[in-house]
């Protein structure tokens, strides 16, 4: 979201975005890639098998 946010602020701004907006963004953007990061090392983590028990 809050990438969203600093990027609908930069459109909105009047004479194009500020270095602060720039900055703001790659802030965010950095932010959705370690959490892409870690998203992707959880699903490479080896399947757990579950054994039926009888």
């Amino acid at each position: 979201m809050a990438l969203l946010d600093a990027e609908i602020i930069a459109l909105n701004a009047d004479g194009g975005p500020s270095p602060l907006d720039r900055r703001r963004i790659r802030r965010a953007d950095q932010r959705v890639m370690r959490e892409a990061a870690a998203l992707g090392e959880l699903l490479t983590e080896a399947p757990r098998v579950w054994k039926a028990v009888a």
